[in-house]
């Protein structure tokens, strides 16, 4: 959810920036092995983690905190795209 919130929030942000126009719908899930102790609690179950999702969770976070401010974030975004 994080994730698409994230996505939405920059797609935004781009439109506004180009002064484009476009509409975008983001729908995005996870798999239950992202939750496994969780899931597995709930359930009462061993799940296994699929190999696409164990070298996803490998590699190093890239999220970064800013403010809740739109300056902040426009300049987090173009920093970001170089």
């Amino acid at each position: 959810m994080l994730q698409s919130l994230t996505l939405l929030l920059r797609t935004k942000v781009l439109l506004k920036i180009e002064r484009l126009s476009a509409a975008g719908i983001f729908l995005a899930t996870a798999h239950p092995a992202k939750f496994k102790e969780s899931v597995e609690g709930i359930l009462n179950i061993e799940l296994g983690m699929p190999k696409p999702l164990s070298d996803a969770l490998a590699k190093p976070c890239l999220a970064s905190d800013i403010k809740a401010d739109y300056d902040a974030l426009r300049t987090e975004i173009l920093a970001k795209l170089g």
